[in-house]
C-alpha cells in the first residue's frame, strides 16, 4: 500500500475514534460556543503518543503543529455548524493552507449520518493554489465507509458531528486560515 494510504488509514481511524478534545486555552468547549465560532484541539497522548500537537490562533489563522513519528495531532473546530441532513457534495467546504501538506493532512473531517466520516483534504486542491475547496472540478474525497472518488457523486449526507479541520502525519506544521463552512455553497440551489 501506497504511504498516502496509509496514512489515509490511520487518520480516518482517528477520526472514527472521534477527535473532539479541545485544548486548554481554546476559546470555548464546542458545546457552548456560538455557531461558526473557531476553537482549537489537540491531542496525541490518547494513543499512545508522548505528547499533543499544537495549535496556536491568531486572529482567524491559525498555526497547526505536531510531530509524525509521534503520532499527535491538531485541529480547529467549527463549533455549533449544523451541517445535519445536508449533501456533503452541495456544501461549501474550503481553507487555505500553507506548510506542510501531505498522506490526507491536512482534512476537513465531517460527522456522516448514520455514522462515519467523510474527508476532504488537499486531494481538492487540484490547481495547486493552496485552497482545499470541495466545489473545485476534480475534488477527491474519501469516507471511512470505503468511498474514494469525485466529490461531485458523493451520496454522503452530513450528520450531526459538525466539521473539523485536522493536521497529522506528514503535515507537521501547517498554517490554516480562510476557513468557511457552508451549508449550500454560492451558485447552488438549496
Amino acid at each position: 500500500m501506497s504511504k498516502r494510504v496509509l496514512v489515509s488509514l490511520a487518520a480516518m481511524a482517528l477520526a472514527a475514534l472521534g477527535l473532539s478534545s479541545v485544548s486548554p486555552g481554546a476559546d470555548a468547549a464546542p458545546g457552548t460556543s456560538p455557531a461558526g465560532q473557531l476553537t482549537c484541539f489537540v491531542g496525541g497522548i490518547e494513543y499512545g503518543a508522548t505528547d499533543d500537537g499544537t495549535c496556536v490562533r491568531k486572529g482567524s489563522t491559525f498555526t497547526l503543529s505536531h510531530d509524525e513519528e509521534n503520532k499527535d495531532y491538531a485541529g480547529v473546530e467549527v463549533a455549533n455548524q449544523n451541517l445535519d441532513g445536508q449533501f456533503v457534495r452541495n456544501l461549501g467546504l474550503t481553507f487555505t493552507y500553507s506548510g506542510d501538506a501531505g498522506g490526507g493532512s491536512p482534512r476537513f473531517s465531517i460527522a456522516l449520518q448514520g455514522g462515519g466520516y467523510v474527508f476532504v483534504d488537499t486531494a481538492c486542491d487540484a490547481n495547486g493554489d493552496g485552497v482545499v475547496n470541495i466545489q473545485e472540478p476534480g475534488c477527491i474525497i474519501s469516507d471511512n465507509l470505503g468511498y474514494y472518488g469525485l466529490a461531485s457523486d458523493y451520496e454522503g449526507v452530513a450528520g450531526t458531528g459538525g466539521a473539523q479541520i485536522v493536521s497529522d502525519g506528514l503535515a507537521q506544521t501547517t498554517v490554516i486560515s480562510n476557513i468557511q463552512l457552508l451549508r449550500t455553497p454560492p451558485g447552488k440551489k438549496k
